[in-house]
């Protein structure tokens, strides 16, 4: 579909500008290079690739800039070359570069060499050579016999400041045009074009993140799929949708539950295993074929009263650590004298926290969570490690401050911050992706894919 979608947009655009030469490239993986996959039919441009250094059709990595050049004029030397002009001093077979500070008469100079600063008056003119600035390339292929007309239009295809491909037009010259005088291209046709590959780059956007996230979200289906697998799978996700990503770290972070807590979840579940014991020797229920079967789980009473034993049973261990006070004080005093999370605490302790993953260029490597430390804030920058480190109720991704070429993602079910976190029995490890990106390439359409 995208790549009709291209070819259906090159096509519209061609009934306008039939005497154009019209081609559009998507950009690759890692962002250096873009392939043309759609052009009109005489193009010399479908198939090829252009490298990041071999034309000016990058400079549109900014997604609002519009790069127009007209055919470069034949360059006539003036017979009293102004002040500050780029020049050539020769000595004997050597040329050193210089600049004109001002004419003498009787065809002299004085000059400034670039090297060493020194200036020389008298400078005969038949020893300067003028140094004309370079015409821009639009593109360079050395086995390309067509050179590219003029003026030469290119502008991104982009959704908000994230691009995704370039559009280039040249050959305006042979265009016909309503008015002798009016300069190509015409009027309104510069917005006609952006509009249509805004339009473009928009489509493309949306469709590579929802291929994406469709395929992720297949692995819902397959019980039978490992950890590893999830990840991998993450990771190549994100690199298909962010093509400036350099590097993509995933960590594990295990909470850390207090002696308290894990007491508690221990007698929460042996309440359980009772209540649901009573429950099936008790309750009965009839089904639509009107015969009798057990229930095999628990109604919402028999929950609270297993919350309640368990919390009973937790007073009971803490009396004995606490030795003067009775049952029924402990458990009066319990919300009191658990320890709660403070507003003001900007960094609750989460947990352990490792790394799982790491992907950097086309190499993945795989770590194993039953071996190595922990992480510590001195391993990576600190505001990385904060980030991760930071209590969260969301699914969310942010830039990292002070370093917004890094975005970092997180989710998990169970928030931390709330005022009943001294009840926690969630201990299932969450996870934190990592991205750093290029710095030239630090689009806020990259957090809302990653949010996701």
């Amino acid at each position: 579909m995208p790549i009709n979608l291209v070819q259906w947009t090159v096509d519209e655009l061609h009934t306008c500008l039939k005497r154009c030469d019209i081609y559009m490239s998507i950009l690759q993986r890692g962002g250096q290079d873009t392939k043309y996959v759609a052009t009109t039919k005489n193009s010399k441009m479908k198939g090829r690739t252009l490298t990041h250094n071999k034309g000016i059709t990058f400079q549109c990595l900014d997604s609002e800039k519009i790069i127009i050049y007209e055919k470069p004029k034949k360059k006539v030397e003036p017979k009293r070359l102004p002040p500050g002009m780029t020049i050539k001093v020769k000595y004997g077979k050597l040329r050193f570069p210089a600049t004109v500070v001002k004419f003498d008469g009787f065809e002299l100079y004085t000059i400034l060499y670039e090297n060493d600063r020194r200036k020389e008056v008298g400078v005969h003119r038949d020893r300067i050579t003028v140094v004309w600035p370079e015409n821009p390339e639009i593109y360079k292929f050395a086995d390309n016999p067509k050179k590219n007309g003029w003026p030469f239009f290119c502008c991104a295809l982009s959704k908000g400041s994230t691009v995704v491909g370039f559009c280039g037009i040249d050959g305006f010259e042979s265009q016909p045009k309503g008015r002798v005088d009016e300069a190509q291209p015409e009027e309104g046709i510069t917005d006609y074009i952006r509009t249509a590959a805004k339009y473009l780059g928009t489509a493309l956007f949306e469709h590579r993140i929802t291929s994406s996230l469709d395929s992720f979200s297949q692995l819902t289906r397959d019980f039978t799929i490992d950890p590893a697998s999830i990840i991998r799978t993450s990771v190549k996700t994100v690199v298909e949708c962010i093509l400036f990503a350099r590097n993509i770290d995933v960590y594990e972070v295990r909470p850390e539950l207090s002696e308290s807590q894990r007491n508690f979840r221990k007698s929460l579940r042996r309440s359980f295993r009772q209540s649901r014991k009573e429950r099936n020797s008790a309750d009965l229920i009839k089904m639509d074929d009107k015969k009798d079967k057990r229930k095999a789980g628990i109604s919402k009473t028999m929950a609270v009263a297993a919350v309640l034993e368990a919390k009973a049973i937790q007073a009971r261990i803490a009396a004995k650590e606490k030795g003067g006070q009775s049952l029924d004080d402990i458990l009066n005093d319990e919300d009191e004298d658990a320890p709660t999370i403070s507003d003001n605490d900007a960094k609750p302790p989460i947990g352990m926290i490792r790394k799982r993953a790491h992907w950097g260029g086309s190499v993945m490597v795989e770590y194993s969570f039953d071996e190595g430390d922990r992480l510590t804030r001195d391993q990576v920058f600190p505001q990385i490690f904060d980030a991760v480190n930071t209590n969260f109720a969301q699914p969310c991704s942010s830039q990292v401050e002070k370093r917004g070429e890094y975005v970092v993602c997180k989710y998990r079910d169970f928030d931390y911050t709330k005022e009943d976190a001294k009840d926690a029995i969630d201990e299932m490890p969450y996870y934190v992706v990592v991205v750093e990106r290029q710095k030239h390439a630090q689009w806020e359409e990259d957090e809302i894919f990653l949010t996701r």
